[in-house]
């Protein structure tokens, strides 16, 4: 059954409220605030299982209370409700502009790596980042060494300076004095016209709408999924480290989980060993056997 419970809160005015779990599987049909004035106007979230601590952002201004409205089997009461979970505010002084640094981590790869991402609460956030690549042969020597940039976030912008826009532009615009800017910088050979110090410029690389790889180097190309090729055949390792850059110019205060790379050769491995657990060691030497048929067969062919 449904129940809705009135948080009367002791701040005037919150932009984020946290919800802590006591219990798992309660789903939180909407959330709502109430003004000062009596005013009451339901948050534009989609209702959603509550596993782990959330944060909603709130942009009602002028708010005393909460209204929470949840189902669950075993919750029929508010005095239920309070046993299992917590419901807090807080105004957060906001820093627009963060960053993140991961520590190196060192795989095997084969053919690609990819930059994966959870990112909580990230709707208009912009993360543009960093990839370090150093690459090793079987000897452990290192071949190559390259940096590059990615955008994390569900835009796919960059972060770029006056004379490198790492990509070619759909369009650069501005973020500048709490407010990103409608208005398009001139660019001109690669570089912004009139570049402002006191702007940061957000790139959207004209690749992410292309379904191709494009060449980055001699050594790596890239493609719109974030796909990082290796083209030097001797790479047997690759050592990465990202370095994020976070715009949050709409506050919506994402939450970072985690940022990392997997490679081809993990996906590989995994699925080498997840048919293991499935299959018989009778099973999978047939199935070798068909694909080495298979094979046979088409080099005749040709």
């Amino acid at each position: 059954m449904s129940i809705s419970r009135t948080y009367i809160t002791n701040s005037i005015s919150f932009n984020r409220i946290l919800i802590k779990p006591k219990i798992g599987d309660i789903l939180i049909k909407s959330v709502s605030v109430m003004t000062t004035d009596g005013e009451i106007y339901q948050l534009d979230i989609l209702p959603f299982v509550l596993e782990e601590d959330t944060v909603i952002q709130n942009n009602i201004k002028n708010c005393t209370a909460i209204i929470v409205n949840v189902n669950h089997p075993y919750i029929t009461t508010e005095a239920h409700l309070d046993d299992c979970m917590v419901v807090n505010v807080s105004r957060s002084d906001h820093n627009v502009v963060g960053t993140l640094n991961t520590k190196p981590v060192k795989i095997g790869v084969k053919n690609f790596i990819s930059v994966i991402t959870k990112i909580d609460n990230k709707s208009g956030v912009i993360i543009s980042a960093d990839v370090g690549i150093r690459c090793f042969d079987n000897i452990d020597s290192e071949i190559i060494n390259e940096t590059i940039r990615l955008g994390l976030g569900d835009s796919r912008q960059i972060i770029v300076e006056e004379d490198n826009l790492f990509y070619d532009s759909d369009e650069v615009i501005y973020y500048k004095d709490g407010l990103i800017s409608s208005n398009k910088a001139k660019i001109e050979n690669g570089s912004i016209i009139n570049y402002d110090d006191s702007c940061i410029y957000i790139s959207s690389p004209s690749y992410i709408n292309d379904h191709k790889k494009i060449y980055i180097s001699e050594n790596i190309d890239i493609d719109n999924n974030n796909n990082i090729y290796i083209k030097n055949e001797h790479v047997k390792f690759v050592e990465c480290s990202i370095r994020c850059t976070i715009l949050d110019a709409n506050f919506a205060s994402p939450i970072i989980k985690y940022i990392g790379v997997i490679s081809r050769w993990m996906i590989d491995y995994f699925l080498i060993h997840r048919m293991v657990e499935v299959l018989d060691i009778k099973e999978i030497l047939h199935r070798m056997y068909k694909i080495a048929l298979m094979k046979w067969l088409l080099v005749l062919m040709i």
